[in-house]
Order: structure tokens, then C-alpha cells, then sequence
């Protein structure tokens, strides 16, 4: 399949008003696909959730991988070894090295800065180093920031980082729906956009230096989980996308020492449908250039204005998660003028969109098998349809030759990949974006209250067991169409048999593999537990 303009690409564009904030809701097309051909190159592959990539002056990349290391590209190879040196860091679906940065002066200081979450699932914070990049290694190696906060459980704590145009940091310190207490609170640093200097000092003209009370750190608030930030080279504009809970997705402009309202102020929902804020404008905070409701997840942030891709100059590219696509964004006077959603029939969740020194746009794909995607102008010929990147498909999988695994490392698994969303009783305390998973196991599909099921899970006379299992954390759209989950599927077997183990034991089944639709007893009735 090669991907490029019109029908093939699958584009859909939205001629917008001036208005602000520019609110997104379903709506069809009323314009016309890019006019810009290109195809999508595969660069490299066999990262695990690369997060962040950045270029070092001879033209080689480190990539930064949230549940890997610090990878090295070098003459379109990836080395199949990490850079040995990298601090230890706390993963799971939303944890990890979040952030790779080049120091402007890197030919002659070899420096780069590193954003990750440290820690473990019952205490992890954020943490900004310095170190010195030799060879396939690091030394010199300094945390230069470690956030004041700890948490618990699987929530995101470190969000991204970029290197400002003054030669300082600015970087995320996130919340996550479940530490909204500190988001407006100026002694946490919890729900923050902080900027320090590139030695971990404090700026003399951070805006709440001089407040009693407040961290010196701080450069905004009022944020909830900051997944891109790119600052305009030439204005110097801050820009940050920003997951809302239930919906409520932002694009934002960053203006020192503004408020940006979370929790008070949002166009979200709570997971449980109820309004996650009191206020959808707050007029003591900043309103996002841009809603997206319901939610992409937007990630990575980049604005074109080479010449390679002449239709695109001056456009800004969103990658998006849940949204699985790549989206060009117009601005003229601060205002969203036109929104074009790229890359949909690839199906790839993009976590990192930057320009490389060729005058490339690249992006990162959120995978256990991540990519390195290029966009090239024109159409591929010859030697080039060999790196043509095509759909990957989802793991082969119909319940033949499964087994049950290991329990202990499945319960180490949900935790690292599933605890974002759901919790498993009191062992797991996770989210609350799907249902608890206690008695999951034996349970039919789609029946509890409270959640928003795709049409095809509610209707799925379906019981979880090890079969199906197997097959929906693999792919749930392959196996009820029109569901997702918010993190990447499962691609490991071995893990997903691990997982279902955890959920087989918490179930209380003692290793019973399969069973029907009352294999695990619905509690007894108020009335019938007094007889």
C-alpha cells in the first residue's frame, strides 16, 4: 500500500471560521484533500514506543524510547545496541524517557538533556539530566531537576521538553485527572510548565520567583497532561497539545506566567460522563487555540516552512494517539483557519512529529514495534517502493495453542500496560477510564454500567476468557469493530497470556481456562445475603 494524496491518503480537511477557541466535534468535509503529494518512507523500525527524536550536527539521531533506551540512527541504520549510561527510568504505558534534547553547542560540548520519569509504581516523579554524549556512551551524567511531587499508581508524571530560543529548558511536569488539588497549587509542581537553565538553575525572570510560597521553576499552570511542545524558531512562540480526560483535547499557545485553567476550566468530560470542570471558559485563564472533542490524544507538534512540501509551508502537524492520524493545522492571526487529518488509512498512533535536516517532516510511531516514518515528496520509484511503509497488521491469533501463563508476571504486565485505564480491586489501583477488572475474567462483555461501550461490545454475546483475551488485547478493532483502547495493543503473546493468568487468578478461577457466562458468580443481592 503506498500512501499518498486524494483517496488513497484518506485526508479529510475543515475550512474553519475565525473563532477561538476552535471547538471540533464530527462533522464532514467541506474542503478538498492536501494537494501536496508525498509518500510515507520507513526509515527504521524495531523501537519500543519511541517518544522523542533529536539530531546531532554530523546528521546522526538519538531517539529517545519510553519503554527502551537511547537509541542511536546512524546513516538510516538504527545500532542495535542502546548508549550505554542512560539513568534507570520508571515505565509503563505513560512512563518512561519521555524527552531527548541536543545542546546548540553539542559539536564542541558533546551535551545532551534527557526528560524521564524515575521511580516505581507506588512513588515515581520526574527527572531532567545532563550528560555528556561519547561515542556509544554517556558519562558526566547529572540530574539537573527531580520534581518536588511523587505518585502513585500508573499516572503519567513527565510529560515533554524543548530548548527554547533563550537557550533555557521547558518541560512538563503533568497531571492526570487524579491530582487535580495541585494543579492551581504554586508549591507543587504537579500540572506545570517549568523552565529552568540548561545547568538546572532558575531563570531570574521566571514569573513566580519572587512569589512566597511558589516553586521558582514554574513558567505556567493550570495544564493536565502536556503531550507536545514546540516553540516557533524564528517568534518564538510556545506552542503545547494537551490530552483532556473525556474530550476536551487543546491546543494551546504558552505566554509566560498565564493560567490555563485545568481543572476549573475545561471542554472535557469525566470518564464517567459528567463535566470534569465547573467552567468551559474561565476568564482568569487562557482559552486553547484549538478543542478537539471527542478526544485524539495530540502529541508531538512541529511547523513546517521549507521548501520541499511547498503546499504545507507555514503549517503546523499535530500527531495524534487515539486520533491516529497526522493533522496540519493552518493559524492566521492566532485563529484556526483550516484542520486536515493525514495518514488515517495507516492506522499508526504518532507520538512525535519533528523537521529534519534534510527538510523532512519525520515522525515517531507509538508501537512496541515503533517506526521512524519520513514523509517524501512526490511518488516512490524503483529502490524507493522497497522503504514504501506500509499498514501493520495486527498479530495472528484464534485461540489455537493457548495457554495460560505466568500470574506474577502478568500482574507486572497490567500494571505497566493496562493499570493507566483500569484498576484490578484494591491490588491495582489504576484508572478509571474503563471498568474495574476484579472479576473480569469469566465475565460477559459490555455489560457494566457507567461505561461507553462501542456498539459491537455491547451486543457481543461474548465471556472474557483465555481465548478471547488473547485475541482483543492483540487488536480490539480487529475483534469487535469500532472498539479501541487508549494505550497500544498488546503485541507480545507471551505477555497477553501472562495478563489473562493475573486477571484467571484475581477471578478467583484457579487456573480454569475457559468457562461460560456464570463462571464467575454475580455478588448475592442485599436480600439474599440476610436469608
Amino acid at each position: 500500500m503506498t500512501l499518498r494524496l486524494g483517496a488513497a491518503l484518506g485526508a479529510a480537511a475543515i475550512a474553519l471560521g475565525a473563532c477561538a477557541p476552535t471547538v471540533e466535534t464530527e462533522r464532514p468535509a467541506t474542503v478538498g484533500a492536501t494537494e501536496q503529494r508525498f509518500w510515507v518512507e520507513e526509515v527504521a523500525t524495531g523501537l519500543r514506543f519511541p517518544a522523542s527524536i533529536a539530531w546531532l550536527p554530523n546528521g546522526d539521531a538519538l531517539v529517545a524510547e519510553r519503554q527502551g533506551g537511547l537509541r542511536l540512527l546512524s546513516g538510516g541504520r538504527l545500532d542495535p545496541e542502546p548508549i550505554a549510561g542512560v539513568p534507570p527510568s520508571f515505565q509503563n504505558s505513560l512512563n518512561g524517557l519521555k524527552e531527548v534534547v541536543v545542546d546548540p553547542g553539542f559539536a564542541s560540548n558533546g551535551l545532551i538533556y534527557l526528560l524521564m520519569s524515575q521511580g516505581t509504581y507506588e512513588a515515581h516523579y520526574a527527572s531532567v539530566y545532563r550528560a555528556r554524549l561519547q561515542g556509544r556512551s554517556l558519562s558526566d551524567v547529572q540530574q539537573i531537576f527531580r520534581s518536588k511531587d511523587t505518585i502513585s499508581g500508573p499516572s503519567q508524571i513527565a510529560g515533554r521538553m524543548a530548548l527554547l530560543k533563550d537557550g533555557t529548558l521547558a518541560f512538563a511536569v503533568t497531571d492526570d485527572n487524579y491530582h487535580k488539588r495541585l494543579v492551581q497549587d504554586l508549591s507543587s509542581h504537579v500540572g506545570k510548565m517549568l523552565r529552568i537553565n540548561r545547568d538546572g538553575s532558575i531563570p531570574q525572570d521566571n514569573p513566580f520567583r519572587s512569589t512566597p510560597g511558589a516553586l521558582p521553576e514554574i513558567w505556567t499552570l493550570g495544564h493536565r497532561t502536556p503531550n507536545g511542545l514546540y516553540e516557533d524558531p524564528e517568534s518564538g512562540a510556545l506552542f503545547e497539545s494537551e490530552a483532556g480526560p473525556k474530550g476536551g483535547d487543546e491546543l494551546n499557545r504558552i505566554e509566560r506566567g498565564h493560567n490555563y485553567g485545568w481543572p476549573n476550566a475545561t471542554w472535557g468530560f469525566d470518564y464517567s460522563s459528567s463535566l470534569a470542570g465547573p467552567l468551559q471558559v474561565d476568564p482568569a485563564s487562557d482559552q486553547p487555540l484549538l478543542v478537539w472533542t471527542p478526544s485524539v490524544t495530540p502529541a508531538g507538534i512541529a511547523r513546517y516552512d521549507g521548501r520541499a512540501y511547498p503546499f504545507w509551508s507555514g503549517s503546523y502537524f499535530v500527531g495524534t494517539l487515539t486520533g491516529r492520524a497526522l493533522e496540519r493545522v493552518r493559524l492566521e492571526d492566532g485563529k484556526v483557519v483550516l484542520r486536515e487529518r493525514l495518514l488515517l488509512p495507516l492506522g499508526e498512533r504518532i507520538r512525535d512529529v519533528r523537521v529534519g535536516p534534510d527538510d523532512r517532516l519525520y515522525l515517531l510511531t507509538d508501537h512496541n514495534d515503533g517506526r521512524v516514518l519520513r514523509l517524501v515528496p512526490g511518488e516512490p520509484k524503483g529502490a524507493q517502493l522497497a522503504r514504501v511503509a506500509h499498514k501493520l497488521t495486527t498479530p495472528a491469533t484464534n485461540g489455537i495453542d493457548t495457554k495460560l501463563g505466568d500470574p506474577a508476571k502478568g500482574e507486572t504486565a497490567f500494571k505497566a500496560q493496562c493499570a493507566a485505564c483500569h484498576s484490578v480491586g484494591t491490588r491495582v489501583p489504576g484508572g478509571d477510564i474503563g471498568p474495574d477488572l476484579e472479576t473480569a475474567y469469566g465475565r460477559q462483555a459490555g455489560t457494566l454500567a457507567g461505561y461507553s461501550y462501542s456498539a459491537g461490545m455491547a451486543k457481543l454475546p461474548q465471556t472474557w476468557d483465555l481465548v478471547s483475551l488473547d485475541v482483543f488485547l492483540a487488536g480490539p478493532d480487529a475483534y469487535v469493530p469500532g472498539t479501541t483502547m487508549t494505550a497500544p495493543p498488546v503485541a507480545d503473546r507471551a505477555v497477553r497470556m501472562d495478563i489473562a493468568a493475573f486477571l484467571n487468578r484475581v477471578a478467583g478461577l484457579e487456573g480454569r481456562s475457559f468457562g461460560g457466562p456464570n463462571t464467575v458468580k454475580p455478588p448475592a443481592s442485599p436480600s439474599a445475603a440476610g436469608k
